[in-house]
């Protein structure tokens, strides 16, 4: 995970923090004013209204502590995941600070929240590549897909045993390769191969410096490029 990903979900985390803290305050306030309302303080009426209003409003912030804490384990974990496809970009109308007005990007059946920026960007029926935090899914850069690219998700990802001797891998690492290929996070690599995941980093480094490469998406673009990945439906 590069510093600009970081940068993305540090502000994430931020406001989401700031709607957790705001969930706590209004389930407080309205818990005041149940209080209130039970102790016949200023009539029924007003207390009530405003214990509805903010157990509304708590009820509406609920899950931002469990985005924060999932924010906070994609940055400790330091891993993503790209999902390619055709984009379908939808304006959405939102409430207040916490959920404003944003468009919203469709892909590979999943919804992201756009900023301006990325959404001026894209169009209805872009083919379009997305890097995703896995944990939170707060989606960390989208772009156009190169015409030569195979959208992920199309198709498995193998590798060629042959291209996999000649460059020298080894088959714990044609494995790994073709499970990054397919979009898998180290954790379920980790799953898959029955290894802890820091022991998939490790192997990815070994893997990312047989192909020249710093990250996963560049390690799978190179192993393209040698030959070593194709793609059936």
């Amino acid at each position: 995970m590069d510093p600009g990903d970081r940068h993305v979900l540090r502000r994430a985390r931020r406001r989401l923090a700031l709607g957790t803290f705001a969930c706590l305050v209004a389930a407080a306030i309205a818990i005041v004013a149940l209080v209130a309302a039970a102790r016949g303080v200023g009539g029924n009426g007003v207390p009530l209204l405003v214990a509805g209003v903010c157990l509304a409003w708590a009820w509406w912030l609920r899950r931002m502590s469990g985005r924060m804490r999932a924010v906070a384990r994609d940055l400790a974990a330091g891993e993503t995941v790209t999902v390619s496809g055709v984009a379908g970009v939808r304006g959405r109308r939102g409430v207040g600070l916490f959920a404003p007005t944003h468009h919203v990007l469709l892909l590979a059946g999943q919804r992201f929240a756009l900023d301006e920026a990325q959404a001026s960007a894209l169009r209805e029926g872009m083919a379009v590549e997305a890097r995703i935090a896995p944990e939170s899914g707060v989606l960390l850069s989208v772009g156009p897909l190169s015409p030569a690219a195979p959208a992920a998700g199309s198709g498995k990802a193998s590798v060629d045993p042959a291209a996999a001797e000649r460059h020298a891998l080894t088959p714990r690492e044609a494995t790994l390769l073709q499970l990054i290929a397919s979009g898998l996070p180290d954790k379920a690599i980790a799953r898959e191969l029955g290894l802890e995941p820091a022991t998939v980093r490790t192997y990815n480094s070994q893997l990312y410096e047989k192909l020249g490469a710093r990250r996963r998406t560049e390690a799978v673009a190179r192993a393209r490029a040698l030959g070593l990945l194709t793609d059936s439906d």
